[in-house]
C-alpha cells in the first residue's frame, strides 16, 4: 500500500480494508518498499520465478555497526578495490567502519584517503544498504584528481577503474547498488536515496531487482 506524505514509497498491506495498489515488477524494483529486507527477498524470488520466501526473524534487524563508503567516478569508470583472486573473485567500494563521534560521510572521506591517497568531498548520499547487523552508507564523492595509490589495503588487493556499464555483470559488493548505478549515472541520482538490503550469498548470482 502507498505511504502517505513525502516521495512515493510503499509497504506491504496489513489492513485488508486499506488502500492498495498493484505495482508491476519494472516499477517495484525502482520504488522504496518497506521493510527493505522483506522487499529485497520478495523481489529476488519474483525475478527468478521462485516461490515467495517465508521468514520473519530478520525482517527488522538491529544495525549495531555502520560503514561509510565513497563512490568515485571518472568519466564512465568507477574506482573499486579488488580482492586478491586467490582469496575471492570480488570487488568492493572503498570505505570502512564509522568511528565513535564520526558521521558515515566523514568515514567515507577518511577511508578513501587512507586506502587510495585521494582527497575528496561528499556530493550526496546515494543509498543505504542493510547487511545483517551493519548499516552501510554509500556516498557520491568528488576528488581533486590524480591517480589512486593502494595504501591501507589488504595484501594482494588492488585498485581498479572499472567501467560503470560492467557493474551488473561483476561480483561487486553491494550487489543491489552495483546493479542500479549504471541506470543512475544515465538517468540521474535517486531522491530520496533508497534503502536496500543485501547479502554476500548473492554476490555471484544474477541480479535484476
Amino acid at each position: 500500500m502507498p505511504l502517505v506524505g513525502g516521495p512515493a514509497a510503499y509497504s506491504f498491506p496489513t489492513d485488508p480494508l486499506g488502500t492498495t495498489v498493484r505495482l508491476p515488477f519494472v516499477d517495484a524494483v525502482r520504488m522504496p518498499i518497506y521493510p527493505a529486507v522483506v522487499a529485497e527477498r520478495v523481489l529476488a524470488a519474483w525475478s527468478r520465478g521462485d516461490a515467495l520466501p517465508e521468514w520473519v526473524s530478520d525482517a527488522d534487524p538491529r544495525h549495531e555497526r555502520r560503514r561509510g563508503a565513497a563512490v568515485v567516478l571518472s568519466g564512465d569508470r568507477i574506482l573499486l578495490i579488488r580482492y586478491s583472486p586467490a582469496v575471492r573473485d570480488a570487488y568492493f567500494i572503498p570505505g570502512g567502519s564509522v568511528e565513535p563521534g564520526e558521521t558515515p560521510a566523514a568515514a567515507a572521506i577518511r577511508e578513501l584517503t587512507e586506502e587510495t591517497g585521494l582527497v575528496g568531498i561528499v556530493d550526496r548520499l546515494l543509498a543505504t544498504v542493510l547487511n545483517r547487523s551493519r548499516e552501510e552508507h554509500y556516498h557520491l564523492v568528488s576528488t581533486a584528481g590524480g591517480e589512486p595509490t593502494p595504501l591501507d589495503v589488504a595484501p594482494g588487493q588492488t585498485l581498479e577503474w572499472v567501467p560503470v556499464a560492467d557493474l551488473p555483470h561483476l561480483p561487486v559488493w553491494p550487489k543491489r547498488l552495483a546493479w542500479r548505478l549504471p541506470r543512475w549515472v544515465e538517468h540521474g541520482w535517486p531522491d530520496p536515496p533508497p534503502i536496500l538490503a543485501d547479502t554476500i550469498r548473492d554476490l555471484n548470482a544474477r541480479c535484476d531487482w
